[in-house]
């Protein structure tokens, strides 16, 4: 069986604007592309949760609430973890820092 399918959607804890979004996206790509036989709009939206919820990011701004990355992969997505984050990546401006 698929491992990326064993992953929890978690669609329960999902904001509404989120579902909504979500559900926007996948008719919208159903509508311009051709998928594979029986992918339908509920795979796709669940396929949205299930990366949502289970890719590690990799924020460097908060504020602005940008992201420089996301990593989807199956087997760390599994271990015990909270879906609720704990920790956060902080960079601070270095007057050291020779970096542009």
């Amino acid at each position: 069986s698929d491992p990326f399918l064993s992953l929890v959607s978690n669609e329960n804890l999902q904001t509404d604007a989120f579902k909504s979004w979500a559900r926007n996206f996948a008719s919208l790509f159903i509508q311009h592309t051709s998928p594979p036989k029986g992918i339908g709009i509920e795979e796709i939206y669940l396929t949205i949760c299930r990366i949502k919820v289970n890719t590690l990011g990799f924020p460097f701004d908060s504020k602005n609430d940008i992201t420089l990355g996301w990593c989807l992969a199956s087997i760390p997505a599994k271990l015990n973890h909270s879906c609720q984050p704990n920790c956060s990546i902080l960079c601070e401006n270095n007057e050291n820092n020779n970096e542009n």
